[in-house]
């Protein structure tokens, strides 16, 4: 991340976004970029300024402009930030920092928000996408995709299957890519229809969206997939052969196993629903899925009983149903994902499925998870809880302490869960960790130091140009205080 001169940049982040995320308590910056960024405006800041206030923190900096302003140059743009960028650094009376730039370009979306509500720009359309996941993930499917409606209806004057992917992709500044948000906007109205809703604009939004996919993406397959599957759904069983067409001349018994082709939609309770989950293979047939997601919460009981069952556990539709519960996000379905994961183990097809539901939960379930692990005297369901709580997307030092110290007893899994929990503080151990390996086993420690150097690329950090050298320092293992002496 650059922070001096004149960027306000971490690779891969538009600026906007990183802004956004500095705000973010499960941010994926480290303590110290958070540090280099403290005194910067956020978006939330400004939110709460009068207009007033905003235009004199620009005239501080020697940028005088106005909400008439604003409208004039924005019609012809989608997006805030450049419109910064472009305008204002130019008549800056100061010297272009990281903190002059962010503070221009928040300036220009708060603005923008306020001199043209009805034209959101690219900033705009990505807070409401933000909104959206956040709603989701809360469980109210109904409001997110409400929001995201809105995005998409302001994105029809501007998607034209005559722009190039690149500027296609600059038409929403969000924490998804376009193709990314689409796909979930996809999932979204796909169940809704599995609910008996949204037919007409799901179908819509479909053909639109293949319109518009560039040659060649493998994004095709997604969408003609899920219209298919929609179709197949609405029993229009000739237009869904004719749509997935492509798809099964391409892959004859995939296609058709996992778009549902040999499925009948059926009608009738949950449970029978539920009870389909038995009949399916390796693949959920998409028709079978959605319409227990659109069932939410009522379909938890019934999955909760079908993973339980230690007489299903070796049927993949124990795992389906376990991942089913980790998409519903319902805590009441923490327990019983607790329980099976103790009886499976990580080894196992539904125990790994359970990992995931688990870590679907987010901070939802953290204090169960800590009190778990502490409560606990099995090592491996210790370890399988630290494998959640690694890629539950969560901060917490709890989680971070817990990590670190399997650094020593098993630093293969250490590296791995490290990776998935994603703080860069992990690489300065994991850098003395690689130089610490066994040197008598040369097999053994060349697979571990492909582990952790992984690791620590992973997170940011980079190899020593030495490292696969082997030096003799490798042969004095580490010990656990050493380990202990980490956490401090």
């Amino acid at each position: 991340m650059e922070t001096k001169g004149q960027r306000f940049v971490v690779e891969g982040l538009t600026p906007y976004t990183l802004a956004v995320m500095l705000e973010d308590s499960c941010s994926k910056l480290s303590q110290e970029e958070r540090a280099e960024f403290e005194q910067c405006c956020t978006p939330t800041q400004l939110q709460v300024y009068a207009t007033e206030t905003i235009l004199a923190l620009l005239a501080a900096v020697g940028i005088t402009t106005s909400l008439e302003e604003i409208r004039r140059v924005a019609r012809k743009r989608t997006a805030a930030w450049p419109l910064a960028e472009d305008l204002w650094h130019p008549r800056l009376n100061v010297p272009l920092t990281a903190k002059i730039e962010c503070l221009l370009g928040l300036c220009a979306v708060e603005l923008w928000r306020r001199a043209l509500p009805a034209w959101p720009c690219a900033e705009m359309l990505g807070d409401r996408i933000r909104k959206g996941h956040h709603q989701r993930d809360a469980g109210d499917r109904a409001g997110a995709l409400a929001g995201w409606l809105e995005v998409w209806e302001a994105l029809q004057v501007r998607l034209r299957p005559e722009l190039t992917p690149a500027r296609m992709e600059r038409v929403i500044d969000g924490p998804d890519d376009l193709w990314s948000w689409l796909d979930a906007l996809s999932l979204e109205l796909s169940i809704a229809v599995a609910g008996g809703q949204m037919l007409e604009t799901a179908l819509a939004f479909h053909r639109r969206v293949l319109e518009l996919v560039p040659t060649g993406s493998s994004w095709t397959v997604r969408f003609r997939g899920r219209l298919g599957s929609i179709l197949l759904l609405a029993r229009r069983r000739d237009e869904a052969e004719a749509v997935l067409a492509p798809l099964v001349q391409r892959w004859p018994r995939d296609a058709a196993e996992c778009l549902g082709l040999s499925e009948t939609p059926v009608d009738g309770d949950i449970a029978s629903l539920v009870r389909r989950l038995l009949q399916a293979g390796a693949s959920l047939p998409l028709v079978v899925e959605w319409p227990i997601i659109a069932a939410g919460s009522a379909a938890v009981p019934h999955l909760s009983r079908l993973i339980e069952d230690p007489t299903l556990a070796r049927r993949p539709g124990a795992s389906h149903a376990a991942t089913l519960l980790g998409s519903l996000r319902a805590p009441q379905a923490v327990e019983p994902l607790l329980r099976v994961l103790r009886r499976q183990g990580t080894e196992d097809p539904l125990g790994c499925a359970c990992i995931w539901a688990l870590q679907q939960m987010g901070a939802v379930v953290l204090e169960r998870l800590l009190q778990e692990h502490e409560s606990c005297a099995d090592c491996a369901h210790r370890g399988a809880l630290r494998r959640v709580l690694a890629g539950l997307g969560v901060r917490d030092d709890r989680i971070y302490a817990l990590l670190l110290g399997e650094i020593v007893e098993d630093p293969l899994t250490a590296a791995r869960n490290l990776s998935s929990y994603g703080d860069r503080r992990a690489v300065g151990p994991l850098r003395w960790l690689i130089r610490c390996l066994p040197g008598d086993d040369p097999e053994l420690a060349l697979g571990l130091t492909v582990a952790v150097g992984g690791a620590i690329v992973a997170l940011g950090g980079e190899l020593e140009p030495k490292i696969w050298d082997r030096p003799e320092a490798w042969d004095c293992p580490p010990t656990v205080s050493d380990a202990g002496a980490l956490l401090n």
